[in-house]
């Protein structure tokens, strides 16, 4: 019988502009299983034995030597090599931030018995600590948190997840069965000088680490990604080399202030969850790219000029430019396209600060004006849609 019952998230229904509202807890090894597949699917593949154990750059390219004595040459280097990132040390950009020795935990995907998966469970044995076990969406596992004292570093085996879990619930009933994957974790709140050095750039982890609170770094590493992804395919297609800059531009500031709230919620110690830890309403506003929109455009029916019904994600799914607006469409000969500038950094305001002059700051509302009539432009020609009904 529980003797306290909450929720984490407040519950939404679906909507058109948000038809995904229900946060799940999901694998890390679920997610890496899908961007493999897609990668397979592209013609590519992770190869594994092959650790890059050294890379010098040039005016032209980058090339890396790999354990298995090969050299590898190209136009640039991405390092998401996470937070220990030998690259990122190598160009010796500074990882500003601090270590929580004091905050740290056993992780671990386990299989349990005698345990209902409707619910996120939680014991606290004074003296002992706190174990958590966090039911996996779509799996037979759930994830195990428990609370480390200082100093404390128990054996990464079955038998001794097992004792913290029985130590710290008293529950008979409950048995863990097996034990996928594990990891001893400290908390660390870290944030990169810089995202680039020359033809280096880097991502994920290696620029930004955080507290679990919140669920953030994850997503914040694909974010990056993804962003820095097409660029760079832009400018390997001829696009301007001036486009990688606003990589830095754009990223480094979100993840400043995803950090700041992952912070915030760790030093709260609530579990409460609400629409910020989200991300939905991260900007680009005023950027090099982002003139006047930049923010987040919302799922929605929509109908296309010849009269076909369609959904907004799926005109943006991918990395491709779409033109949108409720006029007819200009000739795709001509077509009109935003221009671009380059901003002033902006420096936000607040403590604690690491590096330069950003801070971690809890996000705050932005103003908002109306989106633009002409965001961007394809090459290929524009994508004119009608009235949303």
């Amino acid at each position: 019988m529980p003797i306290w019952r909450a929720r984490m998230h407040r519950s939404a229904a679906a909507t058109d502009a948000v038809p995904y509202p229900t946060v799940l807890m999901h694998p890390q090894w679920r997610t890496e299983a899908v961007l493999r597949e897609r990668l397979a699917e592209l013609g590519g593949q992770v190869e594994q034995g092959s650790a890059m154990t050294g890379f010098e750059q040039d005016a032209d390219g980058v090339t890396a030597r790999l354990a298995t004595g090969e050299c590898v040459r190209a136009r640039y280097l991405v390092a998401a090599d996470g937070g220990r990132s030998p690259v990122r040390k190598a160009l010796g950009i500074g990882f500003a931030g601090e270590t929580r020795e004091e905050q740290r935990m056993a992780l671990g995907d386990v299989r349990v018995e005698g345990l209902d998966r409707d619910h996120i469970h939680v014991w606290v044995r004074p003296g002992r600590g706190m174990v958590a076990l966090y039911p996996m969406a779509g799996t037979g596992t759930f994830q195990m948190i428990a609370t480390l004292k200082p100093g404390s570093t128990p054996e990464q085996s079955l038998s001794a997840y097992q004792r913290i879990l029985a130590e710290r619930s008293m529950l008979r009933t409950v048995r863990l069965t097996e034990l996928l994957w594990s990891s001893l974790y400290r908390v660390n709140i870290r944030l990169a000088d810089r995202y680039r050095s020359g033809r280096v750039f880097l991502a994920g982890d290696a620029v930004h680490v955080h507290p679990p609170a919140g669920g953030q770094g994850l997503n914040t590493g694909v974010q990056d990604a993804y962003n820095l992804g097409w660029k760079l395919a832009r400018v390997l297609a001829g696009g301007p080399e001036a486009l990688l800059d606003t990589y830095e531009e754009e990223r480094r500031p979100v993840a400043a202030r995803v950090l700041g709230l992952s912070v915030d919620l760790a030093d709260k110690k609530s579990y409460k969850r609400g629409e910020d830890t989200y991300q939905l309403s991260l900007s680009y506003r005023g950027g090099s790219l982002a003139l006047r929109g930049g923010d987040r455009v919302p799922d929605g029916p929509l109908t296309l000029a010849d009269g076909t019904r369609a959904r907004m994600f799926d005109l943006l799914r991918g990395p491709h430019f779409t033109l949108l607006s409720p006029d007819p469409a200009p000739s795709p000969a001509a077509p009109r396209c935003a221009r671009t500038r380059r901003p002033s950094r902006t420096a936000a305001s607040g403590t604690p600060s690491y590096g330069r002059t950003d801070t971690w700051e809890s996000p705050r509302p932005r103003p908002r004006s109306s989106p633009p009539t002409w965001p961007w432009c394809d090459p290929a020609g524009p994508i004119p849609v009608g009235a949303r009904r």
